[in-house]
């Protein structure tokens, strides 16, 4: 080969060589661009999560107080959490245990059904005992009823344990045998071929409505 074209190979091949790093380098920060763009968009949806759940938060402080909770002030927070720690957990709309509540007590935390039923979620003690000891929690008697945070774990424990067991009927045969019990329920759709419907469409209606105006 002549000295030209030699020399001339030997520049294509070093220019090639730039070339590569230089591609490579940019690759390099592209990767490094993409990989930060990721990293920022990840904080940004944490943000938004966080931002979404004290919103969530504010909706159900602010149900708390328009239907004038009969507990002090600084109890407040601590219901509110309770409400969010069982909707997390059973994977239940908020608006749907508060709307349990309303349709149960009306936020009286000290109501006592001619039954017998206790507190915010009106719970029978017999009931209550049995999901305590299925939760492992120590039962104090029936006076553990009128802790709200309490009442109110039990009382959304008990409603999805139903909702389990109705799971192919629907919500609504869940929240009538919350009202009636199963066993009175099972009685009833004998007799009628359905459940009664008045208690679900009360809750249901109360459901809507709290989604519309604070959520």
């Amino acid at each position: 080969m002549c000295s030209p074209m030699r020399w001339l190979v030997l520049a294509l091949m070093g220019l090639s060589l730039i070339l590569l790093q230089v591609i490579h380098h940019q690759t390099t920060e592209m990767d490094e661009l993409i990989e930060s763009a990721l990293d920022h968009q990840a904080e940004i949806d944490r943000f938004e999560a966080q931002l979404d759940e004290l919103k969530i938060e504010a909706s159900v402080r602010n149900v708390l107080d328009a239907h004038d909770i009969n507990v002090p002030r600084r109890d407040i927070l601590g219901i509110t959490q309770s409400i969010l720690e069982v909707s997390h957990h059973y994977d239940l709309e908020p608006e749907l245990i508060l709307a349990v509540i309303f349709t149960e007590s009306s936020f009286n935390v000290h109501a006592e059904s001619p039954k017998g039923a206790v507190g915010l979620m009106q719970l029978m003690p017999a009931t209550a005992l049995a999901v305590a000891d299925e939760l492992q929690l120590e039962w104090k008697g029936r006076q553990l009823l009128t802790d709200p945070q309490i009442n109110i774990l039990l009382g959304t424990s008990y409603l999805r344990y139903l909702m389990k067991m109705y799971n192919e009927q629907g919500l609504d045969y869940a929240l009538a045998a919350y009202n009636v019990g199963p066993g009175r329920l099972d009685e009833l759709i004998r007799e009628r071929g359905r459940p009664p419907a008045r208690y679900a469409e009360k809750v249901r209606t109360v459901s809507e409505e709290l989604r519309r105006e604070f959520f």
